[in-house]
């Protein structure tokens, strides 16, 4: 696997249309998380991808998805640290 660091210009490009607002920023969380590039071939790509992923809404997220596995895993933390 090859990791990257996204350069600010093409974060910037990216997430123009992105709010102020967002919390972490586009440029802190790709400060603490690498870009893992990756070539996919497949004809239905978009949909099995959209599959895997899962809904954009986490609470929506279908069991086993990524979004899905990481609402638990956001829940968990959060009840860790009201407990810490």
């Amino acid at each position: 696997m090859k990791a990257l660091q996204t350069p600010d210009s093409v974060l910037s490009e990216a997430y123009h249309h992105q709010e102020e607002a967002l919390l972490p920023s586009p440029h802190q969380l790709h400060e603490l998380w690498p870009l893992v590039p990756m070539v996919w071939q497949d004809p239905h790509v978009v949909s099995t991808t959209g599959a895997m992923i899962g809904n954009s809404n986490s609470a929506e997220a279908a069991p086993g998805t990524i979004r899905e596995d990481s609402r638990e895993t956001s829940a968990s933390t959060s009840e860790d640290t009201k407990r810490g």
